[in-house]
């Protein structure tokens, strides 16, 4: 049925495919004779209609929290754990079991980020279909995020599988054999459980990366997806590093003698310091060229609320960094020093103390700042919002010829009814 003459107002609503945020906004149009309605007022420029969703913000944090716990802890125990444990099995039998009791703990480590993970998945798919306004099957069959959603489903099934099925444990309390006897092949065994988990894990933190702000950008598209996912991977591999050395620490016995136990614990932090160090320089270049691209401006860092969450994770981060520092260039080093022959008990016995609460610490900030990042991946960029301020502005052209300067001032310079 065709339209009577008259002004009306278009509101629309979209919702990205790609990243799952919505686009909104309004236009009026007139058919025939009209008169210029006080609806044309409320006539406004796409914007991105941002409101904290908190089942959207949940369902970020606990799937960054599960991803990270697979991945981090994973790594962790493949380049920390595993090579620092190697040399300590036959020589003390209770230093060994430190081995056994650090991997029951990675493995209750690792069903809690199963938990969160099947928390995180129903969230997101609860949240897409309220945003869709149907049901979650619909979600599922028809849209691109209800295919990386199974997908995520069935990762998380693997992980499942992995944790699950038993792990062999290399042999404590007895000297190495020769390369390809049964004891060698048991303790091959958990590396390939280890590296299955942290595949897993970096599959599901790629699905994250495939549907955020990075995968909505023009341009190189896969190099902005394969910075977003290495910024992931590092922050997985130095705060669930983190959480599985302070349960490292947890797990040695006080029985032992501190110089063992220091000799120990001084291996794995060692280690674990390269790790770390790799991973924060991957966290700086790719959080940089991220900013860059995300925020683009001071302005969009300043008065944006995409900007100003960022500043708030640049805050948690400091101190993070902070304490990073602090037991790289303080603790470690007395670590490994207690754990000489002649070191002082005390000093053994000091640094045993104060170490396992600054890693606990840096742990805690390494949340906060995911906890942060989950917010922030719900948000508009700075640099749409920026941009879509500029399109808003009156358009104002001016010329001159001779001594007679003109200016034509349009307002507010967008498709619909304009004043000049």
């Amino acid at each position: 049925t065709p339209l009577p003459d008259g002004t009306y107002l278009v509101n629309w609503r979209a919702l990205s495919s790609v990243d799952g945020h919505v686009t909104a906004g309004s236009f009026p149009f007139t058919i025939g004779r009209a008169t210029l309605g006080a609806e044309l007022g409320a006539a406004g420029p796409a914007s991105s209609a941002y409101t904290v969703r908190p089942l959207e913000v949940m369902g970020r944090f606990l799937h960054l929290v599960g991803a990270v716990a697979a991945t981090g802890g994973g790594t962790f125990a493949l380049v920390v754990a595993l090579p620092a444990f190697r040399g300590k099995r036959g020589r003390n039998a209770r230093l060994a079991g430190v081995e056994s009791r650090a991997f029951s703990l990675l493995r209750s480590l690792l069903w809690g980020g199963i938990a969160a993970l099947a928390l995180a998945a129903v969230a997101a798919l609860v949240d897409q279909a309220l945003k869709l306004e149907t049901s979650p099957l619909r979600v599922v069959a028809e849209t691109r995020l209800g295919a990386f959603w199974l997908t995520r489903v069935a990762l998380i099934l693997g992980l499942v599988a992995a944790v699950a099925r038993p792990w062999p444990r290399p042999s404590e309390g007895a000297p190495q054999r020769a390369p390809m006897d049964r004891g060698t092949l048991r303790t091959a065994r958990p590396r390939v459980m280890l590296l299955a988990v942290t595949s897993l894990g970096a599959l599901l933190l790629l699905t994250t990366s495939l549907t955020s702000h990075a995968a909505a950008l023009s341009g190189p598209t896969a190099l902005y997806v394969l910075a977003d996912w290495l910024h992931m991977l590092a922050a997985s591999a130095w705060v669930g590093g983190l959480v599985f050395l302070a349960l490292t620490f947890a797990s040695a016995p006080r029985s032992t003698g501190l110089v063992e136990r220091a000799e120990l614990l001084g291996g794995v932090v060692t280690r674990f310091h390269i790790l770390a160090l790799a991973s924060v320089g991957v966290l700086i270049g790719t959080g940089i060229l991220s900013s860059l691209i995300q925020v683009g401006s001071f302005p969009g860092l300043l008065t944006t609320g995409y900007g100003n969450v960022l500043l708030v994770k640049f805050a948690l981060l400091a101190p993070m960094l902070a304490l990073a520092a602090t037991n790289a260039l303080w603790a470690r080093p007395r670590l490994v020093a207690a754990a000489r022959p002649d070191a002082s008990g005390a000093t053994a016995a000091m640094v045993e103390r104060r170490f396992p609460l600054l890693v606990r610490g840096e742990a805690l900030m390494g949340l906060l700042v995911m906890a942060a990042a989950a917010v922030l991946v719900t948000m508009p960029p700075a640099a749409g919002e920026i941009a879509a301020r500029a399109s808003a502005q009156k358009l104002r052209l001016v010329r001159s010829a001779d001594d007679l300067r003109i200016t034509l001032a349009i307002s507010p310079g967008r498709p619909g009814v304009n004043t000049f």
